[in-house]
């Protein structure tokens, strides 16, 4: 097939199916409308709506295609009196459209006048700094993210364009090259919308953390948030749960360490097939002592719940938690009152969205059957956002070496999870207090 793409830095000029009409335009005519001209270009689509041409040339790249454009090569001097009319010469200098003169990127300007000895009919100079827009580009002068050609302080010149943190960089550049974060994926920076920024002091840190801790515990997966809480609501689909503390995460900022998002679910099958209820019980203890089950909740950020995790069709068990606290959680399964003996549960434990499977298809128990999920240590020890000589301090006092367990107090210096505190707890102490200097 014939080669229509477009030069370099024009990829808006794509014609797919090389039929002399842009992919733009093409898109535009799916929609339809008048043709006043007849030309076969639709009107909103037509760079010159009154005369027609189809080939909907346009020399200048500007807003009027040749056939209607009074000065073809937007130098300032109208085509009637312009003596290079198709190359821009605004002081008039014949030898830019003289063909005995050399034109190294043969693009129908001679070197003499060209503003960039790549390829550029049209010699854009967006900046008006002298250089063609394409050599501003190729060479790095000015960046272009999109890219289209445009250097991109030209293109937030353009009222529809969008800067919304005004860091000289495009929102979809912002976010495509991670200079900001877009964890709802809409497009816009968090920082534009606030997202996680429950304060509204401009960072996403551990005081935000504690109102979305209470939120998550006052909600669950399919309970609308209450209006204090909605802005908890982070990825939009009408409850607070453990999907909106990971895009917590996403969007922190600091100071400090991240927190930790917990999940705990009990997927229940039924020996009968479906159940209006769930099959077990669940109890979680933390590192702590707090305690959540069906009566009470001793465990800030936790909230427990009934619903169809997995979309089986079949009620579960589960609890989400928002937390710093590392260490040992403790899940106690029981079987619900009335389940079938031959009833099964498989139990699975997640951190920050890694999941650990702790039991799996198993019947119910006839008797509390405990498990145990690992929530390795972040250097956090002291609690207080950071990780610092303060947590050092304390981490110093619990090291005991390889194989002996901690004591009471230190599990939060188990930063491995491997029961004891020892130098590769120290390793990853070290690498939580260099990640966490400013």
């Amino acid at each position: 097939p014939p080669d229509c793409a477009p030069p370099a830095g024009q990829e808006w000029q794509l014609d797919s199916d090389c039929d002399g009409l842009g992919d733009a335009c093409e898109a535009c005519q799916d929609i339809g409308g008048p043709d006043v001209d007849l030309d076969g270009v639709l009107d909103d689509c037509d760079n010159c709506p009154d005369d027609a041409n189809p080939d909907q040339a346009n020399l200048d790249g500007d807003a009027e295609g040749d056939a209607c454009d009074d000065d073809d090569d937007n130098d300032g001097w109208p085509d009637q009196g312009d003596n290079c009319r198709t190359v821009p010469n605004p002081d008039q200098d014949p030898a830019c459209c003289d063909p005995n003169e050399p034109d190294a990127d043969d693009d129908g300007v001679a070197d003499v006048c060209d503003n960039c000895l790549l390829y550029n009919p049209d010699q854009r100079d967006c900046q008006s700094n002298g250089v063609g827009d394409m050599c501003d580009v190729a060479y790095g002068t000015s960046p272009d993210c999109q890219p289209n050609g445009v250097p991109d302080e030209c293109d937030l010149a353009d009222p529809t364009a969008r800067d919304c943190n005004t860091n000289l960089i495009p929102d979809e550049c912002d976010v495509a090259g991670g200079t900001s974060s877009d964890c709802n994926t809409n497009g816009v920076p968090d920082e534009c919308e606030g997202l996680g920024d429950f304060d509204g002091d401009g960072d996403v840190d551990r005081q935000d953390f504690i109102l979305f801790r209470d939120c998550l515990r006052d909600g669950g997966p399919g309970i609308p948030p209450s209006p204090r809480c909605e802005g908890a609501d982070l990825d939009g689909d009408g409850d607070v749960d453990i999907d909106d503390c990971e895009m917590f995460r996403c969007t922190w900022t600091g100071p400090g360490q991240l927190p930790r998002c917990v999940a705990i679910g009990g997927h229940g099958r039924p020996a009968g097939g479906l159940r209006s209820g769930s099959v077990i019980q669940l109890a979680v203890t933390d590192p702590e002592g707090g305690v959540i089950d069906g009566s009470t909740n001793g465990i800030p950020g936790a909230v427990m719940f009934e619903a169809d995790l997995d979309g089986d069709g079949n009620i579960d068990d589960g609890v989400h938690i928002a937390t710093y606290v590392t260490g040992t959680y403790t899940i106690e399964v029981r079987a619900e009152p009335g389940a079938d003996p031959a009833d099964a549960y498989t139990l699975i434990f997640s951190v920050d969205a890694e999941d650990a499977v702790l039991a799996e298809d198993v019947t119910v128990p006839q008797e509390t059957v405990e498990y145990a999920g690992e929530v390795n240590g972040t250097g956090d020890i002291d609690f207080d956002g950071d990780v610092d000589l303060d947590d050092y301090t304390i981490w110093e006092v619990c090291l005991a070496g390889p194989g002996v367990p901690g004591i009471g107090g230190c599990q939060h210096g188990d930063l491995d999870g491997d029961t004891d505190i020892d130098l590769q707890d120290f390793a990853a102490f070290q690498e939580a207090f260099s990640d966490n200097r400013p």
